[in-house]
């Protein structure tokens, strides 16, 4: 195995076929020992006795700040896995360094990632990504004690994890996860599920996971999921792409502050206005702040009532529609039976439908770890396009100074909840994950796209 390529280990089970597998490599492997084995000395292998503080995550943070060479990437790992004695980690070094993958979560069997998921039980880490923990973050977090209870960890992020509250996965683990999606995000790090099959066993409940025959990195399929494109008219596509080429345009949200600025001739005066949701509707008292025109209406499509029901649609006031705007566009990785119903049911043959890339927001909805709020999804979407600007306000990405001042005043949203608290609260955890979609708008769109240009507080917010 190179030299620069290290193996990370938390000693603890101490398998003995696993520990016989590393002999050859051994000079590459260091033990974080919790509790010690003979099998240590016996093997001759590096290791450190530290207390069995902050588990597993307490031991690869340990690792990086008093061992690690700053120079190696690594595999961190448990030591009640089994390799077998044929197969050798330094594949998994050469398939990560040879895709120039920054982080992989490795697996037993393509199988095995409903069962784990993001895991720590085995994975990679290039050079660079260990740095950026350790300058943006101090390291790997973990709790000071040892606790396999979730304590007060924040709610949104299980939620977007898709983990229930009663399964016992530690905290560290997921805030480790946030973080590397936020430093992928910023440093445009290429992270994966690695699948190396027939050599690695990962253990989970005392039972042996499958098996299988070779080494891949798993890659998404368009089958993998329904595309409205592919029975959407090509025609409309083309219209809609001419429609907005080499255009001026402006977004406009629904925060509160917009009650702050007063942009009626400055949005009038690019080449197209795009709104939101109800947007479209806009209150007498706010047409100084936000104007009244709307050219594309951008939605989720959704009509739920109060009681759950869907098929209504009842937050389109069609007519108006039909009078004021040129097109409606689905935003968002939108449920195909949602489509055809609302087309088929509801939509006037002389107003035009546009669906925004649905392998765009599938692809945007991975690296935010949840569904894409409609605003986001619709500044994705117009990015995608050739606009010559596009002009964002009214966006504070559900995260106002006041929570009793969630949108400007007069604006319906869509929503089933019985207050504005439960609004928020959804949003920010239980649907979507803002915060994440502020990062990488800031990192992504504003700091690296010239076309991107903010009102003057939201442009603060992203200079902070």
């Amino acid at each position: 195995m190179n030299s620069k390529n290290k193996i990370c280990i938390v000693g603890w089970h101490y398998f003995k076929k696993l520990y016989k597998s590393l002999l050859p490599t051994r000079d590459c492997v260091h033990v974080i020992s919790h509790r010690h084995n003979d099998i240590l000395d016996r093997g001759k292998f590096n290791y450190s006795k530290t207390d069995n503080i902050g588990l597993d995550f307490g031991a690869y943070d340990w690792y990086i700040k008093n061992v690690w060479d700053k120079e190696s990437d690594v595999i961190f790992m448990h030591d009640d896995i089994l390799i077998n004695t044929h197969f050798d980690l330094s594949n998994i070094f050469k398939k990560c360094q040879d895709g120039k993958i920054d982080q992989g979560y490795i697996l037993g069997d393509k199988r095995i990632k409903k069962i784990f998921g993001p895991h720590s039980r085995m994975f990679f880490l290039s050079r660079r990504t260990i740095q950026y923990f350790l300058n943006d973050y101090s390291g790997f977090w973990y709790k000071n004690e040892i606790d396999n209870s979730n304590g007060d960890f924040p709610s949104y992020l299980m939620n977007y994890l898709n983990f229930e509250w009663n399964e016992k996965i530690y905290s560290s683990l997921l805030l480790f996860n946030d973080r590397l999606i936020r430093l992928s995000i910023k440093y445009d790090l290429i992270t994966r599920h690695i699948v190396c099959e027939n050599g690695i066993r990962l253990y989970r409940r005392g039972k042996t996971e499958i098996k299988a025959k070779s080494i891949s990195i798993k890659k998404k399929k368009r089958s993998d999921y329904l595309d409205y494109r592919y029975t959407e008219s090509k025609k409309t596509i083309k219209k809609y792409k001419k429609y907005l080429f080499n255009k001026r345009v402006v977004l406009v949200g629904s925060a509160f502050y917009l009650t702050e600025l007063y942009q009626e001739d400055v949005i009038n005066s690019y080449d197209v206005v795009v709104r939101l949701n109800r947007g479209y509707i806009t209150p007498p008292k706010m047409q100084r702040n936000i104007g009244s025109r709307t050219d594309i209406l951008y939605s989720s499509l959704a009509d739920v009532t109060s009681n759950g029901t869907s098929g209504t649609g009842k937050y389109f006031d069609f007519n108006f529609l039909i009078k004021n705007t040129k097109w409606i566009s689905g935003v968002s990785f939108i449920n195909l039976y949602r489509i055809l119903t609302f087309k088929k049911n509801f939509l006037p043959k002389n107003l035009k439908l546009y669906i925004s890339d649905q392998n765009l927001m599938k692809f945007m909805s991975k690296i935010i770890g949840r569904p894409l709020t409609t605003g986001f999804g619709t500044i994705c979407d117009l990015l995608s396009h050739d606009i010559k600007e596009l002009y964002v306000t009214g966006f504070d990405f559900y995260n106002p100074k006041d929570n009793n001042k969630f949108s400007y005043p007069g604006y319906k949203p869509y929503s089933a909840e019985k207050n504005i608290h439960d609004k928020v609260k959804n949003m920010r955890g239980k649907w979507h994950n803002p915060q994440l979609e502020f990062e990488y708008f800031k990192e992504r769109f504003y700091k690296n796209d010239d076309r991107v240009k903010c009102d003057k507080i939201l442009d603060k917010k992203c200079c902070e």
